[in-house]
């Protein structure tokens, strides 16, 4: 009879940890990390700084520093023009950038 005994205690102490487990990984799981896209209508006109680019599109800035390369916060404040990109270009450089550089 112990050995039964003790048998059902080890089964319930899994059990136990498991559903702990389980309810802690949904608890602090959290959602998954989504990347920011910008579709094919995203907003670019003359003239626009890329701080403005960021802002009209809803991308993270972190973001479009890595797409421009930009080193400082002033370098925000130019005109996208200077960096010599098409729409497509830009379009493709900026659906192509990590999640982990946001």
């Amino acid at each position: 009879m112990g050995m039964i005994k003790r048998t059902l205690i080890f089964l319930s102490i899994i059990a136990v940890l498991i559903a702990l487990s389980f309810h802690t990984s949904r608890l602090w799981g959290g959602k998954s990390e989504k990347i920011p896209k910008i579709s094919n209508h995203f907003e670019y006109s003359t003239g626009i700084t890329i701080r403005e680019f960021a802002k009209r599109n809803r991308l993270p800035e972190s973001i479009v520093q890595n797409v421009f390369n930009i080193k400082n916060e002033q370098e925000l404040d130019w005109q996208i023009e200077l960096f010599g990109l098409s729409r497509s270009e830009l379009l493709k450089k900026t659906n192509r950038t990590p999640a982990t550089h946001a």
